[in-house]
């Protein structure tokens, strides 16, 4: 279901079926087509798919502050391959090293109580939270003040896994990138939380106002579709 949702594979779908149009209609056909090519185009630029993510995370609220007086819970991002020990942290993924190194370096400036790094993976022996708290100690975070729960497998059951570990805890402060908070955010409300956002994880896509800013590339394009994505996760699930 989620690769119906990817930029690349709707305007792959609009081509095929442009062609198919085209045999009897040629000319809706070829406009079937030309949208998805265009389409694919605009979401591979950061002119046009770029502007778009951007402001999509300009609508999430940065409510960072409350780290001060009340617990951050960091949601992990994935790792590149299963590691075999807890200290692997180097096996993670690039939007996790980013999420904890961004989280510390908030919680170390806001004095936060206590840190809570959240995620078991869905394949891994060795929770993928076990190496997000090894690379947080490596960047001077207490481990007196470090948490781990490592039993969810995705945002959705997160919630329910840390009410289990943590029972009584109903007040947080939610650390992720800004294109995954809303949808993160809603899946804890959800369950009852209270919840505050803190992005710590923005894009940093070329603007229209450059030659590069209009021209397709991959990483804008794997930045869109994560953006799309979410976008529709969080209206289709509510």
């Amino acid at each position: 279901m989620r690769i119906l949702l990817e930029p690349l594979a709707l305007a792959l779908l609009l081509g095929l079926a442009g062609s198919l149009l085209a045999v009897r209609w040629r000319r809706v056909g070829r406009g079937v087509a030309w949208a998805g090519l265009l389409g694919l185009y605009a979401a591979s630029t950061g002119a046009l798919g770029g502007m778009w993510v951007r402001g999509q995370e300009a609508a999430v609220q940065d409510e960072c502050s409350a780290l001060r007086t009340r617990p951050g819970v960091i949601l992990m991002g994935g790792v590149m391959v299963p590691p075999a020990a807890a200290d692997d942290w180097p096996l993670l993924g690039t939007r996790s090293v980013r999420r904890i190194t961004e989280s510390v370096a908030l919680a170390q400036r806001h004095g936060t109580p206590v840190l809570v790094i959240s995620g078991g993976g869905e394949h891994a022996t060795v929770p993928e939270a076990a190496l997000g708290a090894s690379l947080a100690r490596q960047l001077g975070w207490p481990a007196a003040r470090l948490e781990v729960e490592g039993v969810s497998t995705n945002t959705r059951s997160a919630p329910a896994a840390l009410q289990a570990q943590f029972p009584g805890r109903q007040e947080v402060v939610l650390l992720s990138s800004a294109l995954h908070l809303p949808r993160a955010a809603a899946a804890f409300r959800a369950a009852g939380f209270s919840v505050h956002t803190c992005p710590v994880d923005r894009s940093h896509l070329p603007y229209y106002t450059t030659p590069a800013g209009w021209v397709p590339q991959l990483g804008v394009l794997q930045r869109v579709t994560e953006a799309w994505y979410e976008f529709w996760a969080v209206r289709l699930t509510g």
